[in-house]
C-alpha cells in the first residue's frame, strides 16, 4: 500500500495566566474570539479539562477561566505562531479595548 505524504501543518501552543479579576466573562470572551477570528489557523483553548473553539465567543465564556487561571491556547495552520502570540498578548494585556477610530464629520469636519 503506498504511503500517503505527510502534511506539515504549523502548530504553536502557549499557556498564559488569565489576569482579568472577574475571570473570563463575557467582555474578554468577545475580544479573544473576535481576534481569533481574524486568523486562518484552527484555535482551541484549554482551561483545566475544558477544551474548547477559540472562535466561539459563548465556547471561550463556557471556559469560565478564572483569575489566575492558565489557559492554553493551541493553534493549527499557517498563521498559528502569529495567532498564539497575539492572542497571549491580549490576555497578557488584560484584554484592552480596541482604540476607537475618530470621525471627523462628528466634529463638524466636513472635508474628510
Amino acid at each position: 500500500m503506498p504511503r500517503m505524504p505527510t502534511m506539515n501543518v504549523k502548530q504553536s501552543v502557549a499557556h498564559v495566566v488569565m489576569r482579568d479579576p472577574l475571570g473570563m466573562h463575557m467582555r474578554p470572551a468577545q475580544l479573544f474570539s473576535e481576534l481569533a477570528t481574524t486568523f486562518t489557523s484552527e484555535i482551541v483553548v484549554r482551561c483545566d479539562t475544558v477544551k474548547v473553539d477559540g472562535k466561539s465567543i459563548f465556547e471561550v465564556l463556557a471556559l469560565a477561566a478564572e483569575c489566575g487561571a492558565v489557559i492554553t491556547i493551541e493553534a493549527k495552520g499557517d498563521d498559528a505562531d502569529q495567532a498564539t502570540a497575539a492572542l497571549v498578548e491580549l490576555v497578557e494585556n488584560n484584554f484592552p479595548e480596541p482604540t476607537p477610530v475618530k470621525d471627523n464629520k462628528a466634529d463638524g469636519d466636513t472635508t474628510g
